[in-house]
């Protein structure tokens, strides 16, 4: 089966052997609902923002991922009659571990403390940005490896990093169907007061080095922070609660994801919905997380790329 095809059968099988009225329109409500309620109230930069770095914004992160993740897979799990998995003592402690993750990795501003120490004020920043993008590493890597050892003792490899079926072809395509919208973009002004992430001409000679090796070390960063993000949602959060939750595990995970995007601009929150629930589905099938992890770091860089290029053009 070509791969592209192999991708389309995911997903309507998926859809075929999951897709419930009921269920699908509860999910999609209360998605819907906790969208509204965290711009109405800015929940982000009233509450979540506010307490960055600290022990009671580590607790409101982590309030905010059970509130998405059980209150879309209790009423599933109801729904779905299937009440023995909320009794399920590895439903809820592995569940609970990954939502524990999640919340560190938001919450722990261990980079802040790099940047207070540091004498220059650029290099500090710098340092900040890039460990802000490798704060994944620290949280997620070692305590995933101990969970998959205990729980998951036949799997070889961690949650969704295994290199079979990893084939990148239709995510090639993918990428060049979007490649034009990112051409188009790049020309808005609120693109490009946004773009690049890293703008190396407010950084030169930091710790003396060019500005292209500067911008490389710094996108290899914000790329390894794609990767733990897929590694959290789509291998643990999918791969990993599917030998709980079989496909089932999906719209949990979607719920989460769209609210880890609460602060950013509200299309972009809405549109995770869309694009957490096809790369979950995929990841399922597949049992790797390489597509998602491509298409999310291919379209940054692209991202990137044409704000830089915009930029050096008109300077």
């Amino acid at each position: 089966m070509a791969p592209m095809k192999k991708l389309i059968h995911f997903l309507i099988d998926h859809l075929k052997t999951n897709f419930n009225l009921g269920i699908y329109s509860y999910t999609v409500l209360f998605i819907a609902a906790s969208i509204y309620i965290s711009y109405q109230f800015n929940i982000y930069q009233n509450i979540l923002s506010p307490n960055n770095g600290n022990m009671k914004g580590i607790l409101f992160y982590f309030l905010v991922n059970v509130v998405g993740y059980y209150g879309v897979a209790i009423p599933l799990l109801i729904f779905r009659r299937k009440t023995r998995l909320i009794f399920n003592p590895s439903f809820w402690l592995i569940s609970f571990i990954f939502l524990i993750l999640i919340a560190l990795e938001r919450g722990i501003y261990f980079h802040q403390f790099v940047f207070d120490r540091s004498s220059n004020y650029l290099e500090g920043l710098y340092l900040y940005k890039i460990l802000a993008n490798l704060k994944g590493i620290a949280v997620y890597i070692i305590p995933l490896f101990i969970l998959k050892s205990i729980h998951d003792k036949n799997s070889k490899v961690l949650y969704g990093l295994r290199t079979k079926n990893a084939f990148l072809r239709p995510f090639v395509f993918m990428l060049l169907i979007v490649l034009p919208l990112v051409g188009w973009a790049s020309f808005q002004p609120d693109f490009q007061v946004t773009y690049p992430i890293f703008k190396p001409w407010l950084y030169p000679h930091v710790f003396g080095l060019q500005s292209w090796l500067a911008t490389i070390i710094f996108e290899a960063a914000y790329s390894i922070d794609f990767i733990m993000l897929e590694l959290i949602f789509r291998g643990a959060l999918v791969i990993g609660m599917a030998s709980i939750l079989g496909k089932d595990a999906v719209l949990p995970m979607v719920s989460v994801y769209v609210m880890i995007h609460f602060g950013k601009p509200l299309a972009e929150t809405i549109s995770s919905a869309f694009g957490g629930y096809i790369l979950g589905v995929i990841a399922l099938g597949l049992r790797n997380i390489w597509g998602g992890v491509f298409i999310h770091v291919g379209l940054a860089l692209m991202m990137e790329v044409a704000a830089l290029l915009q930029h050096f053009v008109r300077n």
